[in-house]
């Protein structure tokens, strides 16, 4: 990596690990994606990145799966975290599907239940218990704090600033949710304001949008998204022209060019750390929607390699896991 010595800025990579299902499934379930793990630990090895693999039950469940990954986080190289499916993470209850596969709308009960038999299932196949956490399609609710505590979980990552999810799924609203990190209560009614007390960190993904005044631009794009406006198709538009697009640090939605000026803003505006995201099943072609052939898996390599080697003239990239915010005690100011 070029390095820029006069910032830093801690660079994460973090891979949602699951199984090779795209759309959730109870049955029929392959994980043959993990294969690719191994070449992937290599890929990021080289540029001196250590992954965070939010790993599911599904996963977890496959002894030779669970064998690579074992393998790739061995001596520190990686972090082995957790990452719940509620649709096949027993307890299996209620109707998999809908509304149901965002945990947040699950009885608070099953949710402590699914999070405890994904816990076990980490400690039975990685030999310890994982202490950041993910929910699938990000759909975590308040009432999942407190078993996460509970649990002994310390960072959550499920929150994505400036999206809302409530189309999918009555999933989470996370517009108003701070760009940077900060604490969640267990006590608490919702996951999108920090609490000075709280035990549990949330880091949030890395997101943003193409125009320098996130605030500003935040509230337009609300508005253009509201169900009065929503007929115009504005936003549609605001995305097609350029003028105004919402950006993910994920090179399997985003180009290089649209990663990099994200990045640029957030290390201007004083954020300390930068979260590129993935999912595992992209690395093998034809599992997910972003790569469903080999070039395009190769071409997702290719984006990773281009963002990590160019964002270090933007500051210095320093390797780290979700885990190593598990212990910050004081969250930073952000403009």
């Amino acid at each position: 990596m070029r390095m820029n010595s006069e910032r830093s800025v801690m660079l994460l990579i973090s891979v949602d690990t699951e199984e090779d299902n795209w759309r959730p499934a109870t049955d029929h379930i392959t994980v043959d994606n993990i294969k690719e793990i191994p070449r992937f630990q290599e890929f990021v090895a080289r540029m001196g990145l250590k992954p965070t693999y939010f790993t599911t039950y599904q996963v977890a469940r496959v002894e030779w799966a669970a064998a690579l990954l074992k393998q790739a986080a061995q001596d520190g190289a990686a972090e082995m975290a957790a990452h719940l499916h509620p649709w096949n993470t027993p307890p299996l209850e209620r109707d998999p599907f809908g509304a149901n596969t965002m945990t947040k709308n699950l009885p608070p009960a099953l949710q402590k239940a699914k999070l405890l038999e994904l816990t076990r299932q980490h400690e039975a196949a990685f030999g310890a218990s994982p202490v950041s956490f993910r929910a699938g399609r990000y759909g975590l609710g308040h009432q999942l704090v407190k078993p996460l505590v509970e649990c002994g979980y310390k960072v959550e990552s499920s929150v994505t600033p400036f999206w809302d999810w409530r189309d999918y799924d009555d999933g989470p609203d996370f517009r108003v949710a701070p760009m940077t990190r900060y604490h969640l209560n267990q006590d608490g009614t919702t996951v999108v304001h920090n609490a000075e007390k709280g035990r549990l960190v949330e880091l949030p993904l890395s997101c943003g949008y193409n125009r320098k005044d996130f605030v500003f631009w935040s509230r337009l794009d609300r508005a253009m998204r509201s169900k009065v406006m929503r007929s115009t198709r504005l936003a549609g538009l605001a995305w097609r022209t350029g003028l105004l697009r919402r950006i993910m640090l994920n090179p399997e939605i985003h180009t290089v060019e649209e990663m990099l000026a994200l990045s640029g803003r957030l290390i201007n505006r004083g954020l300390d750390y930068l979260q590129v995201t993935l999912h595992s099943s992209s690395l093998r072609p034809g599992l997910s929607p972003f790569t469903p052939t080999a070039a395009e898996v190769n071409r997702l390599y290719e984006r990773i390699d281009r963002y990590v080697g160019a964002v270090s003239k933007l500051a210095t990239p320093v390797p780290a896991v979700v885990a190593d915010f598990a212990t910050v005690e004081n969250i930073p100011e952000f403009a």
